[in-house]
Order: structure tokens, then C-alpha cells, then sequence
């Protein structure tokens, strides 16, 4: 940052001391006006974020769903399987009864 040369003093008169005293409340205005929009800015990309945080909680609990109905299709398909096992199972018991009793099982389901 270049250094800002320092003037001598000089003395100052009441009409120097009041344009002074202007400038720097001109200045003040300023930094009060910039510090007005900062913080419109700011109250702006507050209530966008809110209105993100909604839609993204919003997406989570759709995901929870989701993964919820997964997980239940997972057990239903997990219950399939354990039926045609006991299916097939019987089905072995029953071709084993046939056979044991001197008669011929039936052939296999076309599939």
C-alpha cells in the first residue's frame, strides 16, 4: 500500500476547520450508506439461505423416504426368497414321497 504523504501543518482557520469537519462527515455519510447496503446484502442472502435450508431439508426427508421404502422392498423380496426356497423344499419332500411310495413325480413346471 503506497504511503500517503504527510503535508505540513498548517494552521488551520475556523472556515478550514468546518470544511474539514464537512469532509469528514460527508465521509461518514458514506461508510454509513455502504454499511446500510452491506447489511440489505446480507438480510437478502439470509433469506435465500433459509429458503435453501428449506428445499435441501425438504430433499433429505424425500431421501429418508426413500431409503425407507427401499429397505422394505429389500424384506419383501428377502420374504420372496424364503418362500420359493420353502417351495422348492417342498417341493423336493413331495417328489421324495412319490418315489418312496413306487410312483413317478410329476414333470417340472414349464417356465
Amino acid at each position: 500500500m503506497a504511503m500517503r504523504r504527510r503535508e505540513p501543518p498548517v494552521p488551520l482557520t475556523i472556515q478550514a476547520l468546518g470544511d474539514k469537519l464537512d469532509q469528514l462527515t460527508a465521509g461518514q455519510a458514506g461508510y454509513e450508506d455502504l454499511l446500510g447496503r452491506l447489511a440489505d446484502g446480507q438480510q437478502r442472502h439470509a433469506e435465500v439461505l433459509d429458503v435453501h435450508t428449506s428445499k435441501l431439508n425438504e430433499l433429505i426427508s424425500g431421501q429418508n423416504a426413500h431409503t425407507s421404502l427401499l429397505r422394505e422392498l429389500v424384506r419383501g423380496q428377502e420374504r420372496l426368497r424364503e418362500l420359493v426356497r420353502g417351495q422348492e423344499r417342498q417341493t423336493e419332500l413331495l417328489e421324495q414321497l412319490l418315489r418312496s411310495q413306487g410312483g413317478n413325480p410329476p414333470p417340472p413346471a414349464a417356465t
